[in-house]
């Protein structure tokens, strides 16, 4: 009995030793920088859609894009055919005729040359951005 008790306290001092050393407290909760981190993905501006359903990038050559009169962008990849049709609003994602579900679709930037959509598919986990010339 006396071992034991001889053990938990010194497991109590060494776990009260490494929180005094710590710079900070043992109630402190971690903290979210006071800065927000730029997206990556809004650094690049080349045309493109990019997430894991589909990506297409305009850079890589025989990816045509477009753009109709409702809104709808659009892009097609000349070597197969893949491509995607893109309505903002309200937001519908097709990829090769198909409807994805989509939780939601947003413009978050726009530059005057330069637009970028971000969707966020069904599952509130995958991203999917779309950036598009005007």
């Amino acid at each position: 009995m006396k071992r034991r008790l001889t053990k938990y306290c010194i497991v109590l001092i060494a776990a009260v030793l490494s929180a005094s050393c710590s710079s900070r407290g043992l109630g402190e909760l971690d903290r979210p920088s006071s800065s927000p981190r730029e997206d990556e993905q809004l650094k690049d501006a080349r045309m493109r859609i990019s997430g894991d359903a589909l990506t297409l990038n305009y850079a890589d050559g025989g990816i045509l894009f477009s753009r109709s009169g409702d809104g709808t962008i659009s892009a097609v990849r000349v070597s197969d055919g893949v491509g995607f049709d893109y309505t903002p609003d309200p937001p519908k994602l097709l990829i090769n005729g198909v409807e994805t579900g989509l939780s939601s679709g947003e413009l978050i930037k726009k530059d005057g040359t330069t637009e970028w959509h971000k969707l966020t598919m069904a599952d509130r986990m995958t991203e999917i951005y779309i950036v598009v010339d005007l």
